[in-house]
């Protein structure tokens, strides 16, 4: 049975569940959900008017859906705000011109190993189906490699590369690697890239072979790229949501991420959800504006990914506040 008592640390007798309107797509009625319990059992709510499924069965593709429709506000305004920088533009498409992506695709070829029918199908499967789910119609090429810390990766375009660690394929369940694939793909279907790849390489000294272009990166690109690609974690963890379509597994993952799933954790002890769910919504309750100057702060400027508390109670919001439920009941860009 799935582990639901981390919903009572978010909704109880201080901070009750809200209720969401939700229209129903079959003959437009007006239903209104409690949000504590259709984020557990979406398949049990019916509309009360012609008694059939609000939401969409957790296989059910979200057809021809936009990347626009599950976008963190903050992934965009920041996007914009890089792209009002003098020159980044021309900078991004110069640097994407001079990138050989064929490269990390052969280096993956010699390095890693490319999944397929005959070849860790189970991965695959597991791609597939967050792909479907997504409706998402890129061309996959599935590696895995062996590195010692749970990462995943994606790069490419229409022929697109999805890349996992053994660390990451030890530590989660199919579930939790369905939304990890989400949110991969919801770096591709957000177009992330083109500026992921200008922050890569800035970070990685990827520049000293272009140095006619090189003179014109100045620190304050640098930092606002940081702070895009950490924003755009989180457009990414709502696609990896709408992928697994269970917000228990999303919080697991997130968990686990923190926390490792290695010998040392799990023989000694039973990772609790609900307690690290709390301890995130505490984080937030003892000093808000503490915790909102933090993301922002000097000790986070150099991370890629954003606060792991941060994404837990964004995603939270965007459940309670955002569109979610809306897009499980086929209304979306």
């Amino acid at each position: 049975m799935a582990d639901t008592a981390w919903t009572g640390m978010i909704w109880n007798d201080e901070h009750p569940s809200p209720k969401h309107e939700v229209i129903c797509r079959h003959c437009r009625a007006k239903n209104r959900v409690l949000v504590s319990r259709a984020i557990i059992e979406p398949e049990k709510f019916i509309c009360a008017q012609c008694k059939q499924a609000l939401f969409l069965a957790s296989d059910e593709p979200l057809l021809a859906l936009s990347s626009r429709s599950f976008e963190h506000p903050l992934d965009a305004s920041t996007l914009r705000t890089l792209r009002a920088i003098p020159g980044a533009s021309i900078l991004i498409k110069m640097l994407f011109k001079h990138f050989n992506e064929r490269a990390l695709f052969y280096n993956l070829s010699a390095n890693a190993i490319h999944c397929g029918p005959n070849q860790f199908p189970e991965l695959m499967q597991i791609a597939n189906t967050a792909a479907s789910r997504l409706d998402c119609k890129f061309n996959l090429n599935i590696f895995f490699t062996s590195i010692p810390f749970s990462n995943a990766f994606t790069s490419g375009g229409d022929k697109a590369i999805l890349c996992f660690s053994t660390a990451l394929l030890n530590h989660l369940t199919d579930d939790e690697l369905i939304f990890v694939t989400g949110h991969e793909l919801g770096h591709l279907m957000s177009e992330h890239l083109i500026s992921r790849l200008l922050f890569e390489l800035l970070l990685s000294g990827g520049l000293t072979a272009i140095p006619e272009i090189a003179r014109y990166i100045s620190l304050p690109i640098q930092l606002a790229l940081l702070k895009w690609i950490r924003c755009s974690e989180l457009t990414a963890d709502r696609a990896g949501l709408l992928a697994c379509r269970n917000m228990t597994t999303a919080l697991n993952c997130m968990m686990k991420m923190a926390a490792g799933n290695d010998p040392g954790v799990y023989s000694r002890t039973n990772l609790s959800l609900a307690a690290f769910v709390e301890q995130a919504c505490q984080l937030k309750q003892q000093d808000s504006q503490l915790l909102d100057s933090f993301v922002s702060s000097i000790f986070i400027r150099q991370q890629s990914h954003p606060l792991i508390a941060w994404r837990v109670l964004e995603l939270i919001d965007w459940i309670e506040n955002g569109n979610y439920f809306d897009i499980l009941a086929g209304k979306y860009i």
